[in-house]
């Protein structure tokens, strides 16, 4: 076990300059893929939480990194592609009070499972985001102040147009168009994103594609090879070390 893994640090080690604590902390707790928050499986990790665990001042320095730099996952989705992603409503709120405010607002990147809209009944025109994406935009908003990149997953399971009745969205154009707007207007309400990405795990009709990138929205179309990887999972003990 290494002295990073195990939390025993130097004792010269505050004595080095910041850009080089910096780049340790950044391979002790920075990973090259998202972070999925929910799962909760019994797997290892690259991540070394004990160095947060070492006095207030690494503290500081090194959770400060880590919500900056890494990148979180806030939606489950299973190997088995005939399990439909799923959105964390209450974990993503449990997850944000966990870390406590301060670390929330050092996050810069999520991930979250595209919105899902619906009409309030079958006769009504006015389409909306059902309840539990609204909370989770929400959450991310009043939380994240700081947030730059926000990339939303639709794989191909379900597609977000089939939550019309019968998958009309993709014959009616006109109801694809008002669709996205009431989901436009929610990733734009949180000011501080930079970017906003659409990752599709299959090629999307060119008028879906076409309608996403008018709004200012990126598109990513990925590989049939990425769909069975999981990010890493950390669980709950983590959060709580990690914590303000």
């Amino acid at each position: 076990m290494n002295s990073l893994t195990s939390g025993a640090m130097p004792a010269n080690f505050l004595s080095l300059a910041r850009e080089i604590r910096d780049q340790i902390y950044e391979l002790a707790l920075v990973l090259n893929e998202p972070i999925d928050l929910a799962w909760d499986a019994s797997r290892g990790h690259d991540l070394a939480p004990g160095l947060l665990r070492t006095n207030k001042i690494i503290h500081s320095e090194a959770s400060s990194l880590f919500y900056s730099r890494n990148h979180f996952q806030l939606f489950e989705r299973f190997i088995d592609p005939t399990v439909p992603l799923k959105p964390y409503s209450d974990p993503t709120i449990s997850f944000f009070s966990q870390i406590g405010r301060n670390n929330a607002h050092q996050i810069q990147h999520v991930s979250i499972a595209f919105p899902n809209w619906r009409s309030d009944d079958a006769a009504s025109e006015d389409v909306r985001l059902n309840a539990e994406s609204a909370s989770i935009l929400t959450k991310i908003q009043s939380s994240c102040p700081n947030l730059q990149t926000l990339t939303a997953f639709i794989y191909h399971e379900n597609p977000f147009w089939l939550h019309f009745p019968d998958g009309s969205a993709i014959h009616e154009p006109e109801l694809v168009t008002e669709g996205l707007g009431p989901i436009n207007d929610r990733f734009r309400a949180i000011t501080s994103l930079r970017e906003i990405l659409v990752h599709f795990d299959f090629c999307p009709h060119d008028f879906v594609k076409r309608e996403m990138e008018s709004l200012g929205w990126k598109v990513v179309i990925s590989s049939a090879a990425k769909l069975g990887s999981r990010p890493p999972r950390l669980c709950g003990d983590f959060w709580r070390r990690a914590r303000d």
